[in-house]
């Protein structure tokens, strides 16, 4: 229903922990924002991106 792109996995972390802190409500405008009709994003994101284990194993080098 939502998503936002971060480029790194400690902002990305550290925005989860923010927004699971929210009411209801605030991420109920968050997602109506972005998504007003409540789509399903699947397959929208996954045609833009998609990590693989094997994408995982190279960025850990």
């Amino acid at each position: 229903m939502y998503y936002e792109v971060i480029e790194d996995i400690v902002s990305a972390i550290t925005r989860e922990k923010q927004i699971k802190k929210w009411n209801r409500a605030w991420k109920i405008r968050l997602v109506e924002e972005m998504n007003p009709e409540w789509e399903d994003l699947y397959y929208k994101l996954i045609g833009e991106s998609m990590i693989t284990v094997d994408s995982v194993d190279q960025l850990k080098g």
